[in-house]
């Protein structure tokens, strides 16, 4: 009995002591929590049961004071990070996986595109990082991005700060969160290393882009989805423009280099967005982009853009409370703008200037935003600060031309003059008088005419040989036509005149060794003035998904391939040697069309594309006569405005991407 009684005050004693640890252990506990900072303790609060998660790594690092840093760096600014959620999206990346088993033409079908038509991210369940990340995935992210910040020597004056921002985080938009660092590092750090032993952060990351780039990436931009995850894009790479930049800045932060995303909203030059990679440079304190177009970094000039972009947004991983608190009272915003992850860094390209304009106000409390006219519609890039019937804008890209817009019930309308600002900050506004139509034009585009489409023009035909002869083994063939490796094409419409004295019967497109061949239109005519076509038959045989119809379907926008292993193709003119005049081949599809109707619009006092004239093309040209100092716009005929708005001034179209280059 004596045993049993003292058994029993010992398991007492042993149960009161373990209640008064776990007691002590909890005040413990609150009080580590209470000493939290209000962002780190609201972040714990929205975390809900995923909140011993985010306190498990807090205590990890409780003697790892750097590391504790940047752990609460990445908490504190969790809130509005997200991933979607939704067995669509497992669907929608095994679809995308079948353009890596092609060998070309790397596009789905009318009826394979048909079952995502209704397709659309609003529906689909979302799910907040705060409420899902895990201790573990946090935990070997920090670790694995320390120690690449401290290993590698071109990091040796990278702050703290940009190791947060730029190497650090473990997600890049709404992309799921996962476990994708040690994937990456392991695949792409001894490629670095074998390939770069130096300390120069731009040279490393040249390096590591150019190996990437010889990796496979298919392109397809026919799908709009999510970001998708680290994982996926590291073993299915195939996507647009913002899946590349997002498997680059991937890689790069797994081997220590400091980079983030630049963005376009909406290009001046078409209706698309555009993302680039930018590196952080210790050196100059300066964001350098790579891998963007012909751009070459260079220290001793500003960071500059070969595009026409308006303005300029960087990715962030923490919130710029501050710009959104700026926003915070305006209505209509669209998603684009209201996002808490971006800011504006257009005058680390082009300097600090602003734009004062007049407007017409319909009420004390309209709200006047930045406005492009972006292929059929105003989009907004930027918000103005509005005095009065003035509105400035500030830190905009000279020569891009823009208008002040409001909003309505369904969509954005112009409530001022068209203007641009000049390299020395001088506003220019473009107001027609249509009464006096004082220049006679020559209209040959409904788009610019880039750089970037040049290069990429010559790039797909350069190298390429045209040559004639009267039998099929081509013994003694003439040489018709050649592009140089080092040609620039200039123009959409290759027109080579032939001589009439000689007869050939068939005509062979060449093209280099190790090159693959892609082409619009190929059309031969019996007369220069390009009135009489003759249908020739293609002599190869070749797989049914090589399509030779293509050559000679009357669209430039469709393009004919050759399979990979063939370098040529055959054009049998007729039964027998014949004469011919001239040769054709597209390259672009935005000039003027030969029987082709176009309407010619310049913008009205009262903000409306008012028609000008309707006219038919004779030539690849139509010649008219346009107000001076006008807004104008010519596209095809139909119900849709297609085509981007210039200026006509010397003799020629003169678009955002003229007008830019011309102040830059």
């Amino acid at each position: 009995m004596t045993q049993s009684l003292f058994s029993l005050r010992r398991l007492r004693s042993a149960a009161m002591a373990a209640l008064v640890a776990i007691m002590a252990a909890g005040m413990l506990s609150c009080g580590s929590e209470e000493s939290y900072s209000p962002e780190i303790a609201k972040a714990l609060d929205r975390a809900a049961r995923n909140r011993k998660e985010l306190v498990e790594v807090l205590e990890h690092y409780e003697d790892e004071p750097e590391k504790l840093e940047a752990a609460k760096f990445l908490i504190s600014n969790m809130h509005g990070h997200y991933s979607y959620q939704s067995t669509e999206l497992d669907s929608l990346e095994m679809f995308l996986a079948q353009l890596t088993r092609k060998e070309v033409d790397f596009f789905f079908t009318p009826e394979q595109l048909k079952r995502w038509e209704k397709f659309s991210l609003i529906n689909l369940p979302r799910k907040d990082d705060l409420r899902s990340v895990s201790a573990e995935m946090l935990i070997e992210n920090i670790d694995l991005a320390f120690k690449q910040w401290k290993e590698r020597p071109w990091n040796k004056d990278l702050s703290f700060d940009d190791f947060c921002e730029l190497i650090l985080p473990y997600t890049i938009s709404d992309d799921q969160p996962v476990r994708w660092r040690r994937m990456y590092a392991e695949h792409y750090n001894h490629v670095l290393d074998s390939l770069y032993q130096g300390s120069d952060v731009l040279e490393a990351a040249l390096v590591l882009l150019k190996h990437i780039e010889s990796e496979k990436w298919i392109y397809n931009d026919q799908l709009i989805t999510p970001h998708r995850t680290a994982t996926n894009l590291f073993n299915n790479r195939v996507g647009f423009r913002r899946d590349w930049c997002d498997l680059l800045v991937y890689a790069m932060r797994s081997c220590g280099i400091p980079v983030t995303t630049d963005n376009i909203l909406f290009s001046p030059d078409n209706n698309h967005s555009y993302q680039w990679i930018v590196v952080r440079d210790p050196i100059t304190s300066e964001y350098y982009p790579v891998g963007l177009d012909d751009y070459i970094p260079d220290r001793s000039h500003r960071p500059a853009s070969p595009r026409t972009t308006g303005k300029i947004y960087r990715q962030s991983f923490a919130r710029q409370d501050d710009r959104m608190a700026a926003l915070n009272d305006i209505r209509s915003l669209p998603v684009r703008l209201n996002n808490p992850f971006l800011h504006d860094v257009t005058s680390h390209y082009f300097g600090h200037n602003e734009a004062t304009v007049g407007i017409r106000p319909t009420d004390a409390k309209m709200m006047v935003y930045l406005g492009l006219w972006i292929d059929g519609s105003w989009e907004i890039i930027d918000t103005g600060r509005r005095n009065g019937d003035r509105v400035t804008f500030h830190d905009i890209e000279p020569g891009v031309i823009f208008v002040p817009v409001r909003h309505t019930t369904e969509r954005f309308v112009p409530c001022g003059d068209a203007f641009y600002v000049t390299h020395d900050s001088k506003v220019k506004t473009l107001k027609a008088n249509p009464d006096r139509l004082v220049q006679k034009a020559r209209l040959r585009r409904t788009r610019p005419f880039t750089n970037v489409l040049a290069m990429r023009l010559s790039d797909h035909i350069s190298g390429y040989t045209l040559s004639a002869s009267d039998n099929y083994a081509f013994t003694h063939p003439d040489t018709i036509f050649r592009v140089n490796d080092n040609d620039t094409i200039f123009t959409d419409l290759l027109n080579i005149s032939l001589p009439r004295d000689r007869h050939y019967r068939y005509l062979r497109m060449s093209a280099p060794k190790g090159k693959r061949f892609t082409i619009g239109e190929l059309d031969i005519f019996d007369d220069k003035e390009m009135e009489h076509q003759r249908i020739c038959q293609v002599i190869e045989r070749f797989p049914s998904e090589f399509e030779p119809y293509y050559l000679q379907d009357g669209i430039a926008t469709s393009r004919f391939t050759l399979p990979a292993d063939r370098s040529f193709f055959t054009y049998d003119l007729g039964s027998r040697p014949a004469a011919m005049a001239s040769v054709s081949f597209y390259t672009d599809k935005n000039f003027i069309t030969k029987g082709t109707d176009y309407e010619i619009y310049y913008l009205a006092a009262d903000g409306n594309w008012t028609l000008l004239d309707k006219a038919t093309a004779r030539k690849t040209y139509i010649d008219m006569v346009v107000p001076g100092n006008a807004l104008l716009l010519i596209c095809k005929a139909g119900p849709e405005l297609k085509g981007q708005a210039f200026i006509y001034k010397n003799g020629r179209q003169i678009y955002s991407y003229d007008l830019a280059r011309l102040y830059r």
